[in-house]
């Protein structure tokens, strides 16, 4: 009972260390997580989450993290609007990063990374499961945006109903 105990109390504090910000960064809980789902000409195209950070700043930053299907192939995209496409973004929190790609010259930092990318499906359980932890550098500042995991299950059911049918083949 004692060993259980001593075991519990170090995967507590364990967690504490890992939820904590990295760096003096300012930690930011969403204010609002939901399902996203895009239309392209009237089949799914993206599926994901979307996470709403009320921040510093003037305007609201709005995290996507999302499978994405066009002509061209499929990709995972993380986007962070509301952002100067002068900040960096870095994925703190999974095991199993993609091999991702910054894009430049988008309005917003965006990374990419192949959906095909053995790494991808990894990160979405972990995501969704265990959460995710991106910092975001601007101006000097760092600060760090957390959505807790679970993803809640309205919004969990609601990606794998969206990622089954967007590898549905298009009619």
């Amino acid at each position: 009972m004692v060993m259980r105990l001593n075991r519990l109390c170090g995967l507590v504090s364990l967690a504490t260390v890992a939820a904590s910000p990295v760096g003096g960064a300012t930690l930011v809980q969403p204010v609002s997580v939901e399902p996203l789902v895009g239309l392209v000409a009237g089949n799914v195209g993206q599926c994901g989450i979307r996470a709403k950070f009320q921040t510093g700043s003037q305007s609201p930053r709005v995290l996507e993290v999302a499978l994405e299907r066009d002509a061209l192939g499929s990709n995972l995209a993380v986007r962070l609007r509301g952002a100067p496409a002068s900040a960096t973004i870095a994925i703190q929190s999974v095991q199993s990063l993609p091999n991702f790609a910054v894009l430049r010259g988008a309005s917003w930092p965006e990374l990419l990374a192949p959906a095909n990318d053995p790494a991808v499906t990894e990160f979405l359980q972990q995501m969704m499961i265990v959460g995710l932890r991106i910092a975001v550098a601007e101006s000097g500042k760092l600060e760090t945006l957390t959505i807790d995991g679970p993803v809640t299950q309205s919004v969990r059911a609601a990606y794998l109903n969206c990622a089954g049918d967007l590898y549905r083949p298009v009619q």
